[in-house]
């Protein structure tokens, strides 16, 4: 009887289980590198929303004619046209001419300065609030200086 050359049951158990290592630790670096990928796009999203936020705040509040607040609703008024920021807890919706900018931030503290001190509602001086992203606290402040009102009396 002729001996055929070939591969003992030990050397394929082995070969299987050196296998199975290296397919479990790729495995495990894809999930790592896929989880930090998601996170850092998350991340992204958020600073994006924060950057565009800032960004269409800083805009409206520069060119707005005047600044009116009732409850939790911001009314920008600026040539003609009427802007709307609502602030929920999580979302701060913008809108302008049937478009609505929908930014997912976590607000606090939001406050308001009126002018003429009232209270409740009323054309504003300035909007302070605090955007909570990963356990950070970044405060905001927008205000607005509204053009000085001349009266000539004609008392000689």
């Amino acid at each position: 009887m002729k001996k055929v050359a070939g591969f003992s049951l030990t050397d394929v158990i082995v070969t299987m289980i050196i296998s199975l290592l290296i397919i479990g630790i790729a495995f495990s670096v894809f999930r790592i590198t896929y989880n930090q990928l998601f996170n850092y796009q998350m991340d992204n999203q958020t600073y994006k929303d924060l950057y565009m936020l800032h960004l269409s705040l800083l805009n409206d509040f520069s060119q707005a004619e005047q600044i009116d607040v009732n409850n939790e609703i911001i009314k920008i008024t600026f040539f003609e046209k009427v802007c709307q920021y609502t602030f929920n807890n999580n979302i701060i919706t913008r809108q302008i001419n049937n478009v609505t900018d929908t930014f997912k931030l976590t607000t606090s503290e939001y406050n308001t300065l009126f002018q003429d001190n009232k209270q409740i509602h009323g054309t504003i001086d300035e909007l302070t609030f605090n955007i909570i992203m990963n356990n950070t606290i970044y405060p905001y402040k927008f205000i607005k200086q509204y053009p000085s009102k001349f009266e000539i009396s004609n008392n000689h």
